[in-house]
């Protein structure tokens, strides 16, 4: 379910939907792929439809409501352009989450089975994520290519791309050495900052401003940037919290961080507290992968609880919350606080 925007009009939101049906429509329309790959091309439209709607959308409508902050008086047009890169990232950061759930054994995604899991698709999921990621290549060609910007365009989403699959390989490194080389809040906040922070935050209020070239410069994006990464952080972090103690009927997914040995705040945490005994206990039922009881889990959580976590991180939320709304006070004025402060108020403290 797709957080509600106020910057965004009840008109602009369903805008947006329907720029998405019609991208899909393109799709499985290539002119230059119709003769021999028809089957192929249903396909891809079965799995981005199925994969991509039905998500937060925080990142693909933040370019909306970026844009609509930079501008005095939108126009038609390039708010359309706004909605396709808008959808863009929605698949881009798709593409990820689908591999991301067959590496984890993750068996549910936004209330529905994760795709790798849907008739016994498996592996298959990974050349299905691939073709995906090529969609957003082909509807940037299209769209953008005319555009004066369309190079540092094109330049940003394969900085992110590689920015992104860098933090995800050191996450999947650091989750298999998982306790045997310790956890470190510093390596927790390096792997949240390149594999969340720069695709989820960076990359939508990016868009919107190289759409507005004219009134940004490369100041006005070192200004953002450490604010924006610290709002991956705590986006990170909360997915990491609820994917333990979060209601799966809100999230729309069973946690999987315990089994997995996820490299979680919660886990860095605990090491950071916790005395020799409770760590052996965290060692001997953390990251059991599919050997992973619901006996090792509990033992985990009641582990979290007892050292007091719960507490921990309602005071990190909001401490990350206040210090997020204290650079967005210090913004200089070229850069409109309400692309920021909306987007902080739509995460903090939510429960999916």
């Amino acid at each position: 379910m797709a957080f509600r925007r106020k910057s965004m009009t009840i008109a602009e939101e369903d805008a947006f939907v329907l720029t998405f049906e019609e991208l899909i429509d393109e799709i499985e329309t290539l002119p230059e792929y119709q003769d021999d790959m028809q089957e192929s091309l249903a396909m891809l439209r079965r799995a981005v439809c199925y994969n991509v709607p039905g998500g937060k959308q925080i990142r693909g409508r933040g370019v909306v409501a970026a844009y609509r902050a930079l501008v005095d008086e939108p126009n038609y047009d390039t708010i359309k352009e706004t909605y396709i890169l808008g959808w863009c990232i929605e698949i881009f950061q798709t593409c990820f989450l689908v591999i991301n759930d067959l590496i984890e054994n993750s068996e549910n995604r936004r209330g529905k089975l994760c795709w790798y899991l849907l008739d016994n698709i498996g592996d298959i999921a990974i050349s299905d994520a691939h073709l995906m990621s090529g969609v957003v290549n082909i509807v940037l060609d299209r769209y953008f290519y005319d555009k004066p910007y369309y190079p540092d365009l094109i330049k940003l989403f394969h900085n992110i791309h590689l920015t992104t699959c860098l933090g995800l390989c050191m996450d999947t490194q650091s989750s298999k050495t998982g306790g045997s080389e310790g956890y470190s809040m510093e390596r927790y906040s390096k792997i949240v900052k390149y594999k969340t922070g720069y695709n989820s935050f960076f990359l939508p209020v990016s868009c919107s401003m190289i759409l507005v070239a004219n009134k940004t410069n490369e100041d006005d994006y070192k200004e953002i940037e450490e604010l924006v990464l610290e709002m991956g952080l705590l986006f990170q972090a909360q997915d990491d919290f609820l994917d333990c103690f979060g209601d799966p009927r809100l999230t729309g997914r069973f946690g999987t961080d315990i089994a997995e040995n996820k490299y979680s705040w919660l886990i860095v945490k605990a090491f950071e507290k916790a005395n020799s005994e409770q760590k052996e206990l965290l060692l001997a039922n953390y990251g059991l992968g599919k050997q992973s009881s619901v006996k090792n889990e509990r033992t985990v959580l009641n582990i979290y609880k007892d050292l007091g976590l719960l507490h921990d991180y309602r005071k990190f939320e909001d401490a990350t919350y206040a210090s997020i709304c204290d650079r967005i006070g210090k913004l200089g004025n070229r850069i409109p606080t309400s692309i920021f402060a909306e987007t902080a108020e739509i995460i903090y403290r939510r429960n999916k």
